[in-house]
């Protein structure tokens, strides 16, 4: 019995003692951006700072809301495959037809428009830009 009543005390005081904890996300953001100032800075207004850069950042993880997938764009219908066309007995051949080229030619206008556009850092005097590694690189064209 004197077990059982002493289980029942720790269930008890440990229940007394939880109950702080259970406060709300905002109370625990104040008691912490507290003590993040309190361990900075003397000054006060480096202290108010301080405190209220660590409280916002600390509510935020509690209130940040889920990012919102963009609108999915409508799938546009693939064109039909025409049927095929039955041969006819002219002699005539049809023309030929000339696909444009798609590469972009070094040093032309619209490669120096694609690579300023494609990199940041590109110089359109020598072609080249500088890459996240610190290299320098030239632009190419890929499509």
């Amino acid at each position: 019995m004197r077990i059982l009543s002493s289980f029942a005390l720790a269930i008890l005081t440990s229940g007394i003692l939880a109950a702080p904890t259970l406060a709300s996300s905002q109370t625990y953001c104040e008691l912490f951006a507290k003590d993040f100032a309190d361990g900075r800075t003397t000054d006060v207004d480096l202290w108010q700072k301080s405190y209220r850069n660590a409280f916002n950042d600390c509510m935020n993880q509690y209130t940040a809301v889920a990012p919102v997938a963009a609108p999915k764009k409508p799938l546009q219908k693939q064109a039909a495959i025409p049927a095929a066309v039955p041969e006819t007995t002219t002699t005539e051949e049809p023309a030929a037809v000339a696909k444009p080229k798609l590469e972009l030619e070094p040093g032309t206008e619209a490669w120096n428009e694609y690579c300023a556009a494609k990199y940041k850092s590109f110089n359109p005097d020598t072609g080249t830009y500088n890459s996240l590694t610190g290299k320098e690189r030239r632009c190419t064209v890929t499509q």
